[in-house]
């Protein structure tokens, strides 16, 4: 495990994102990201969270630790693995952005825009969520 920190100006005050990838071949020049999962029950693979959070990897360490030229994520279950070569692509604006939505909303206490995803049914906290509750209907008489 290795980690890098890509530094992003939020307002004049200095914020860092930090990343922690599994592996790095130097000879290839090439981050690893392994993953576990059912290989056979499971066919979306990769999955574009994987590919998304290991492109901001790529973003990461190419611009503020070493050489990169190679992203692949590595799935892998207790029989048997499954390799996917990710496209290098620069995702430096996409985390830009993310970084200064997420350091404003906490440091104004108010929170970001509620963001529903398939990981929702399995949080501890949606009942409580905004954005798991339906919106009443407005009534006109």
């Amino acid at each position: 495990e290795l980690d890098g920190t890509l530094p992003i100006n939020v307002d004049g005050e200095p914020v860092k994102l930090q990343g922690r990838i599994d592996a790095y071949d130097p000879d290839k020049k090439q981050i690893i990201e392994l993953k576990s999962t059912k290989l056979f029950e499971d066919t979306k693979l990769p999955r574009e969270k994987n590919v998304l959070q290991l492109q901001c990897y790529g973003t990461i360490f190419k611009k503020h630790v070493f050489d990169v030229n190679e992203l692949t994520l590595l799935y892998v279950d207790m029989d048997a693995f499954k390799t996917y070569s990710v496209p290098l692509v620069d995702k430096s604006l996409w985390l830009e952005g993310r970084v200064k939505t997420l350091h404003r909303a906490i440091r104004d206490s108010a929170p970001p825009t509620e963001e529903p995803s398939y990981n929702c049914q399995n949080c501890p906290y949606k009942t409580n969520c905004r954005a798991q509750k339906p919106v009443p209907l407005s009534s006109h008489s």
